[in-house]
């Protein structure tokens, strides 16, 4: 009985501190703890693949190659898109903006008769198509503007490889071609800092990756296939699948120009890379044997997450949590994080 005492004091003192335990938890913000993050789906069309966002995120463009509905489209996501190539007979997905969002440059034979590539520009305001270039696929603008890469396999002057297509004020004509690099493939130009990165091979070839002085900053493993930058220009996103080991990786890597030799292997199974505005987050296509598996988001402090169970070629928004996706079937879907 003389224990009594002690024994009532020591569960007093024992509840008292899980009752302040439970007023600290409780009484903490919502920013302290730990929060559930939702991916919703909003717009949609019945129609499309391939979409790439504006780049100040107003618009998408997006391709089919289906009859009646052949080629680029663009699409403010408030109402029906609007075709802008119905008077060109093929489309093959290879289309970019302009920097200022005024131009679209992409690839087509321009005719069914036609069978070699050539590089065209549209001027969204007025419409126009011009046609730049009658031998060039891979197209892609660099920082400035007015300058294009392209990749040409049958220039009528010059060795194969990566050419830069200086145009005029209107962007309807080309003033001074160069090649830039001797037989290399898909070139990607960073937005805002002229990096450019190249594929040195289609099948198992190398990532390069060159400054604004053109000085080589990294070359990556063989396999490499799909390249995209983020929206300012400072990192870039990249898969390997090395053909010629026999192991069909698919390793998403990433690479940020403050340190290009730091390049990194963040996930596996991924296709299709899309980062944000600076590459903290990298929307993906998930391929686990053989079959597509959702559309994925690679966070550089939490790492991967399933965030829909569809979505091929995904594209980050420019400067919000919003992807623009394509279902396997056509159509193009917005996801919005809540």
């Amino acid at each position: 009985m003389h224990n009594l005492p002690k024994t009532i004091f020591t569960y007093f003192r024992f509840g008292l501190k899980i009752s302040l335990i439970l007023i600290i938890i409780c009484g903490c913000s919502s920013s302290d703890r730990e929060q559930k993050v939702y991916w919703n789906w909003t717009e949609s069309t019945q129609f499309g693949r391939c979409p790439k966002w504006s780049p100040y995120g107003e618009k998408i463009i997006f391709g089919d190659d289906r009859e009646g509905i052949t080629g680029i489209h663009i699409w403010d996501t408030e109402s029906d898109p609007v075709r802008l190539t119905d008077s060109l007979h093929f489309h093959n997905w290879d289309y970019c903006w302009s920097p200022d969002g005024e131009s679209i440059a992409f690839t087509s034979p321009g005719t069914s008769d036609d069978s070699l590539a050539g590089i065209w520009i549209l001027n969204i305001p007025s419409g126009q198509i011009s046609n730049l270039y009658k031998y060039g696929k891979d197209v892609n603008w660099y920082t400035s503007g007015n300058e294009l890469a392209i990749r040409s396999d049958n220039p009528p002057d010059g060795e194969p490889g990566i050419y830069r297509l200086t145009l005029n004020e209107d962007k309807t004509e080309v003033t001074e071609t160069s090649l830039t690099v001797q037989s290399g493939h898909q070139p990607t130009c960073s937005p805002h800092n002229n990096w450019l990165a190249y594929n040195d091979n289609e099948i198992d070839g190398r990532m390069h990756l060159l400054d604004s002085e053109g000085a080589e900053q990294f070359v990556s493993g063989n396999g490499v296939r799909q390249m995209n930058w983020s929206a300012d220009g400072t990192y870039l996103s990249f898969i390997i699948n090395n053909y010629t080991s026999g192991v069909l990786e698919s390793i998403l890597w990433g690479i940020s120009t403050a340190d290009p030799t730091a390049a990194d292997s963040l996930t596996r199974m991924a296709a299709y890379p899309a980062p944000d505005k600076n590459g903290t987050e990298i929307a993906y296509s998930r391929l686990e044997s053989g079959h597509w598996a959702g559309l994925w988001l690679f966070e550089q402090r939490n790492g991967t997450s399933k965030i829909a169970t569809l979505g091929l070629n995904p594209d980050y928004h420019p400067t919000m949590a919003i992807i623009a996706v394509n279902s396997s079937l056509g159509g193009i879907r917005i996801l919005v994080r809540e």
